[in-house]
């Protein structure tokens, strides 16, 4: 009997130490998880919040919402103060509690001087939360986060505040692992509830039972047993954010807690019972049987006592103590189940908090806005130094002549070489397919390999793997402007496995790196705007320069040319006229080629504008080949009218474009032929067309130079030879014979020579060239004899003495018209004063003053305010031209003048 006693008693107290040891360790396993649960969701908040300071804090520091501007506030919260859920809304208070703007919905008329959050808020220096109110522009139940807003002298001038929707918060908790009854909760430092999984809307703003306050205050490690405000006892752990004076609540009922280890230890128990009574049975029947399976037991429990977690009973001892030996080794191996389980739970935990702090570093990063590459290099640094991982590295989508591959663009971590030679191809028909990488990116979602080894993938992904002795790697795709344009891979070498909560918190990660980069996109997009519109606007400086400056002689070489067309024609002979006819022809022309210059922009945004008439052809025909034979004589090179017996043809264009094309079109002929060589023009009747061709018969061009021909500032590689050009000609041909319905062709043959083919439609009907003699002064005045001619007085503000000549001269032929000059501005207004003229003409470029300027100060005075004025200018840009119609001209007359337009215009206002 002594001997089964002293073999009992010992496995039996054996067998209670197993039983109360497994009791702890089961409280403490569900402790644990509780701890990891409140861990979990304590740190899912500190990152909503965090990110919701960083806004704040970035906003704040903004001078314009220090000025309290309503507009700007706008502008800075709607376009950039989305912090996504759980926060619906931020808003610019002033000091006295009214409303200055809002990130979402209208800035109606609001004060919030009487809530609670506001003068909390504005009696402390940095955040405050406040407690459960309804919105009241969301009408939700939401708390207020606030942050007041500092002048440069250290004077608060408002609050900004973000609105948390605790519907939405409650939406952050986690549901689906929570047990029957279970509950996970939000609690302000009053005790009072923001969010609490399941039923939040019946929980938000309620007060914690007072069981669980006085257990908790009392509670030196924060777990407790208490009963809850719904009447149901749990076990609760809490975790506090003394930075927000909260806490994170996670219970479950301790009935169903506790149930399973209870049932186990009473299982147990039991069984030591029956043990020992079948124990002192069998000393009865053999206690002599009992001695080596005593001292069997006795060797287990020494080693077992010395530290030697491994031993095991011998199952083969006879009769009930091989069954006690089956028990005690499954105790030992549900210990060390036990054991590993709680070495996974603390790598796990470790892991999640290394992630954490990954994140707030990287949110740091991002708050100081660095360049793609920079903030690529930077997340892969801080994964490695918080020991997220020991290689991190990022790879881009990139387009190539191969297809669609990831080039790896920062890398951070063990090993020589980085990603050298890895470049992953995304073709799905491709048999190099990389692995896990390729995975994530085509099915657009993290993809984990916790067995590198023997994932699929090409030769080269295998060969990156061995280089870099990797054997767990996990692979998160982010976006920019909706696509996924990178992958930002994490490795491990030792055998650490990444789960799915993990992937959870690094697609937050990623999330954070698209909107980072989303930011800088359009950051990027806004500034080359503000460059292109800086562009825009100096082009147009210089062609209005620009065209001023070649207007203003031009406008005397052709009005000289007309007086001398008109007043001395008959005193010339033949080929004196002539040569004045191809002077005016020729200036005409140039003035048609400057507004080209200037209609260079309109063709770009597609505002040219036509003047469409009905054209003879011939004369315009005639005209080319004149104004072209300067040059042909020159080159030794004639010139052939193929179209002399043509019927007379008629064609609805604009005459001066169409000029513009075949004056280019012959030159090019007559300079790209031989000496001794011919350039023709036919023309032919076609059914609803007329075709213009333009043959010579020089050097032609080959079919690679044929290529290239319509190419702006193409000169086919003959640039270096002696034959001026620009190589814009033919584009800007084609361009405007499109404009005027028609088509441009050519065909050339190297050393045969080259045919330019125009077609355009038919006119209804013959048109003559505009004669000289249109422009008789008496027949733009009406036809009136001279004696009854136009009569008044026209004052001409002019600083340029030859255009003054010019217009005195031209309106010198009508004697009883006065014409007065003033060469400044100042002068003009006294004159203006003085002699009240019937009409004044006047220059927008003065030395003393723009023409503008006059126009304000003569419609300002009640003497000259009703003038008349029309303006007389080399500046022909469409906003000069309706800037000076907006500051009270009748009309604007371009320089060089019209002649016919300046007299008619003349004539019928000194006549009204």
């Amino acid at each position: 009997m002594l001997v089964v006693l002293s073999v009992v008693v010992p496995l039996t107290a054996l067998q209670v130490v197993g039983l109360l040891r497994d009791k702890q360790a089961a409280e403490a396993e569900v402790h644990r998880n509780l701890e990891a649960r409140v861990a979990i969701v304590a740190g899912r908040l500190e990152v909503v919040l965090g990110r919701a300071e960083q806004l704040l804090t970035f906003l704040a520091s903004r001078e314009e919402l220090k000025a309290m501007s309503a507009s700007r506030c706008v502008e800075l919260l709607r376009g950039g103060a989305d912090i996504g859920q759980p926060f619906n809304n931020v808003l610019l208070v002033d000091a006295e509690g009214q409303l200055v703007c809002a990130a979402a919905g209208a800035a109606v008329p609001v004060s919030f001087a009487d809530r609670e959050w506001f003068k909390q808020g504005m009696a402390t220096d940095g955040f405050n939360l406040g407690r459960p109110v309804i919105g009241r522009l969301t009408g939700k139940q939401a708390a207020v986060l606030t942050l007041p807003v500092q002048s440069r002298l250290g004077t608060k001038v408002g609050m900004l505040t973000a609105s948390i929707d605790l519907r939405q918060l409650a939406e952050l908790l986690p549901r689906g692992d929570l047990p029957a009854q279970g509950t996970i909760a939000i609690v302000q430092s009053r005790a009072v509830f923001l969010a609490r999984s399941p039923d939040p809307d019946l929980w938000i703003g309620r007060t914690v039972s007072q069981d669980v306050q006085d257990k908790r205050r009392k509670s030196p490690t924060g777990i407790i047993v208490a009963t809850g405000a719904d009447g149901i006892e749990r076990t609760y752990a809490t975790a506090n954010l003394a930075k927000y004076d909260l806490s994170v609540w996670a219970g479950t009922p301790a009935s169903l807690l506790y149930a399973s280890s209870n049932h186990e230890i009473f299982w147990r128990a039991a069984t030591v019972g029956l043990v020992t009574l079948l124990g002192l049975l069998a000393a009865f029947i053999g206690a002599h049987r009992l001695a080596l399976p005593l001292h069997s037991m006795a060797a287990t429990t020494r080693e077992l006592a010395a530290g030697g977690l491994g031993m095991r009973a011998d199952e083969t001892l006879p009769g009930e103590f091989g069954e006690v030996a089956v028990e005690f080794n499954r105790l030992m191996n549900r210990q060390e189940d036990s054991a590993a389980q709680l070495r996974v739970s603390e790598r796990r935990a470790l892991r999640v908090s290394k992630l954490y702090e990954a994140l707030s570093s990287m949110n740091q990063a991002i708050a100081r806005g660095p360049e793609p590459q920079a903030l690529f290099e930077e997340v892969c640094g801080i994964c490695v130094r918080t020991r997220l991982a020991e290689v991190a590295w990022i790879g881009e989508v990139r387009g190539t002549t191969q297809g669609w591959v990831v080039a790896p663009v920062a890398w951070v971590g063990r090993g020589e070489g980085g990603t050298e030679g890895l470049l992953i191809t995304l073709d799905a028909d491709s048999q190099a397919q990389e692995g896990p990488i390729s995975t994530a990116l085509r099915l657009g979602r993290p993809t984990i390999a916790n067995d590198l080894a023997g994932a699929e993938g090409g030769a080269g992904w295998h060969e990156f793997r061995r280089r870099h002795a990797l054997s767990t790697l996990i692979v998160v795709p982010f976006m920019c402007d909706g696509a996924v344009v990178g992958v930002l891979g994490l490795g491990v070498g030792g055998g650490d496995i990444f789960d799915e909560p993990l992937v959870a918190l690094l697609e937050n990660m990623m999330h954070d790196i698209t909107l980072a980069l989303d930011s800088h996109k359009r950051k990027a997009a806004r500034v080359a705007l503000m460059d292109a519109e800086a562009a825009n606007q100096a082009k147009t400086a210089f062609l209005s320069r620009m065209s001023h400056e070649l207007r203003t002689p031009l406008n005397a070489i052709l009005g000289f040319t007309q007086l001398l067309q008109l007043h001395s024609r008959e005193a010339l002979d033949e080929t004196a006229r002539q040569r004045l006819d191809n002077v005016f022809l020729a200036g005409t022309q140039l003035r048609a080629l400057i507004d080209d210059v200037l209609d260079v922009s309109r063709i770009e945004a597609g505002q040219l504008s036509l003047q469409m008439m009905e054209t003879g052809l011939q004369p315009l025909l005639d005209g080319v080949l004149r104004m072209s034979e300067p040059l042909a004589e020159k080159t030794g090179i004639a010139l052939q009218a193929a179209y002399a017996h043509t019927p007379v043809l008629c064609v609805n264009t604009d005459p001066t474009r169409l000029r513009q094309v075949l004056l280019n079109l012959v030159s090019n002929g007559i300079k790209y032929s031989r000496p001794g060589g011919r350039v023709m023009l036919e023309v032919d009747q076609l059914d609803t067309q007329l075709q213009i061709r333009v043959i010579d018969h020089g050097i032609g061009m080959s079919q690679d130079q044929m290529a290239g021909l319509f190419q702006a500032f193409n000169r086919l590689g003959r640039e270096n030879t002696p034959i001026e050009g620009t190589g814009i000609g033919l584009n800007l041909s084609r361009q405007l014979v499109e404009l005027l319905g028609g088509t441009l062709t050519v065909a050339s043959q190297e050393n045969a020579g080259t045919q330019v083919t125009l077609r355009l439609p038919h006119g209804e009907g013959a048109s003559g060239a505009v004669r000289i003699a249109d422009l008789d002064p008496m027949r733009a005045s009406g036809g009136l004899a001279p004696g009854s001619g136009p009569k008044g007085r026209v004052l001409y503000i002019e600083d340029n003495p030859v255009n003054a000549m010019l217009v005195e001269q031209l309106l010198g032929h009508w004697p009883e018209v006065q014409v007065v000059i003033a060469s400044t501005g100042a002068q003009g207004l006294a004159l203006a004063e003085c002699l009240r003229p019937d009409l004044i003409l006047l220059d927008m470029q003065l030395p003393d003053m723009t023409g503008l300027e006059l126009l304000a100060r003569l419609r300002a005075r009640d003497s000259t305010g009703h003038l008349r004025v029309i303006a007389l200018s080399a500046s022909a840009m469409a906003a000069d031209i309706e800037a000076a119609r907006r500051a009270g001209a009748e009309a604007y007359w371009a320089k060089p003048m019209d002649f016919g337009e300046v007299l008619q215009g003349v004539a019928a206002r000194l006549n009204g």
